[in-house]
């Protein structure tokens, strides 16, 4: 398995792809039931090839993340060969990136605030960097916020 097993509700939400999916695979509903009863292992294979595919199509699909804390944020855009980076962190205490609007960021002195702009080369495939990246705490995030950050 290359990422992870859909849950149950995941995968419910999912049913229609389903099906297609093990049509396209020459199974019919019937024939899907009976695997499930007698061949655990066959189960489970289809599963992850299935949650595989679902989930590859979803990271390939995503621009953007960010990762927060309370006096840091980094923003990244995920290229097709690279990832750019941009991280700001206040050293003051009264901001914090989780309570504060980005636009307050503009009343803290500017010697209290760093900026750091990166970009490297993925170091695995794209989709299973940004895969794990969002196991380390990295959220989806929205193009306005990236450029908002750009302009500062």
């Amino acid at each position: 398995m290359k990422y992870r097993l859909l849950s149950l509700e995941e995968l419910e939400a999912l049913t229609p792809e389903f099906v297609n999916f093990l049509s396209a695979h020459g199974i019919a509903g019937e024939d899907w039931a009976a695997i499930k009863a007698k061949d655990a292992a066959r189960t489970a294979e289809f599963l992850e090839l299935f949650s595989d595919m679902v989930l590859e199509k979803a990271l390939q699909n995503i621009q953007f993340l960010e990762f927060r804390l309370p006096s840091e944020l980094k923003l990244f855009q995920c290229g097709a060969e690279e990832i750019d980076l941009i991280g700001i962190s206040v050293s003051e205490q009264s901001f914090d990136f989780f309570k504060n609007n980005l636009s307050d960021l503009a009343k803290t002195p500017s010697d209290q605030i760093k900026i750091l702009r990166t970009s490297k080369k993925y170091s695995q495939p794209r989709e299973s960097e940004i895969f794990a990246m969002l196991g380390w705490g990295c959220t989806i995030a929205q193009r306005s916020v990236f450029e908002r950050v750009e302009g500062l």
